[in-house]
């Protein structure tokens, strides 16, 4: 990477980073092919893809560049997994836009994005975004009312009504559950985001919505000045650890013309400026996203970046799924912020504002809820260790 030594993937993530994108020039579709006739593990590769939710982008680069190179059996079964997402995604879809004619009835103003409405948006087609549930904004306020249209649809409630509606326990979000389809919806709010540096201001983001048509409906969302950095915050949240989302990134960044005045505006009143250039950084190193020259500059211009940027591919390179430990979680909170006391303030603030698990951990109520957040710290030591790194669940294919 820029001021780096290049890192050295392992084969199957090289492989995917060559795929992650909607068009891949001749100098890539040639890497491509070199690294597929070299891979000899394809259930590796699938599961990377399925990780890493490159799966689409994966089987349709192969089909179109490297159908010599790959064993028959291997692209039958990268097209099933293609097949099956997209699939999953039409299902998805239109469980969004039962959602959303119920909440308009109820006269609920909400703004869907990821999932579904980032996959129309950035890449063209529902198929080429692997997307696993579907995510919902709406204000804080408005919350109460939207318990009711989820449950006639079906969606059963993580959270009980009285419980989502008390001020004083905000969990992460709001999670649904709907049997029949086996969808997971969760709703977002100004006061769900909490690894937001600065809340979200939605009023001012809804005056900038803009259409997109998923599975032929209009649907208003972020406009992709506004989803870019939103969604930098979202892969910073979780240290960039799917390549899927780099991937987004290059795709919207490459999909939409973007006001990019608009964009870091946005960021720093979001207190997200390197979080945004760090998503910005991984896009062009690592997938080659076309930048504009003048955001390549403001993105290369933070030597912090490119710090953050070896510590993802660090994660990439090891492969093996561990979350990392405290003391790293720490560190990437921290140098998210850009500023020494701002990072510090931020990174204690993670670590020390509950959430549902605490809840769920132990039950204090009355003068002993303060003491929360004295006890958070300890469930995360025991949940992710002192260390770099603790050993995970393993993902199957």
């Amino acid at each position: 990477m820029s001021g780096h030594a290049a890192p050295t993937l392992p084969p199957q993530i090289e492989l995917l980073s060559c795929a992650a994108r909607l068009s891949i020039d001749a100098a890539r579709a040639s890497r491509l092919r070199q690294l597929a006739g070299a891979i000899s593990d394809w259930d590796a590769v699938r599961l990377a893809a399925t990780r890493h939710c490159l799966a689409p982008l994966l089987s349709m680069h192969l089909e179109a560049h490297c159908t010599g190179d790959v064993p028959p059996a291997a692209l039958s079964a990268l097209r099933r997994d293609f097949h099956d997402s997209a699939e999953r995604g039409l299902q998805l879809a239109a469980d969004l836009l039962e959602v959303l004619d119920a909440f308009r009835a109820a006269g609920l103003e909400v703004i869907p994005y990821k999932g579904p409405v980032l996959a129309a948006q950035a890449y063209g087609r529902l198929a080429l975004r692997q997307f696993l549930d579907l995510d919902i904004i709406l204000r804080q306020r408005d919350l109460p009312r939207a318990y009711s249209p989820l449950v006639a649809l079906g969606y059963v409630p993580e959270l009980p009504f009285e419980i989502a509606a008390s001020p004083r326990h905000i969990p992460g979000q709001y999670l649904f559950n709907r049997e029949a389809s086996g969808t997971i919806l969760e709703l977002h709010t100004e006061r769900t985001l909490r690894y937001f540096p600065e809340p979200l201001d939605l009023d001012a983001l809804a005056a900038r919505l803009v259409p997109v048509s998923v599975a032929n409906h209009p649907v208003l969302t972020f406009a992709p000045a506004d989803a870019l950095p939103i969604l930098c915050v979202h892969g910073s949240k979780h240290f960039w650890e799917r390549l899927g989302w780099i991937a987004d990134i290059a795709a919207l960044a490459s999909a939409a013309e973007v006001d990019w005045e608009q964009t870091f505006q946005l960021a720093r009143q979001l207190g997200a400026e390197r979080m945004l250039r760090l998503g910005l950084y991984l896009a062009a190193e690592l997938l080659k996203a076309p930048l504009p020259e003048p955001v390549l500059r403001r993105v290369r211009e933070d030597a912090g970046v490119a710090q953050l940027a070896a510590q993802v591919c660090e994660r990439l390179i090891s492969a093996d799924f561990s979350p990392p430990g405290v003391a790293r979680r720490l560190w990437f909170r921290v140098h998210m912020r850009g500023n020494a006391w701002q990072g510090l303030a931020y990174g204690l603030r993670l670590a020390t504002a509950p959430t549902e698990e605490d809840w769920a951990q132990a039950r204090l109520a009355g003068p002993l809820a303060p003491f929360y957040s004295v006890l958070r710290p300890f469930r995360l030591l025991r949940k992710y260790g002192v260390g770099l790194s603790r050993p995970g669940p393993q993902p199957r294919v």
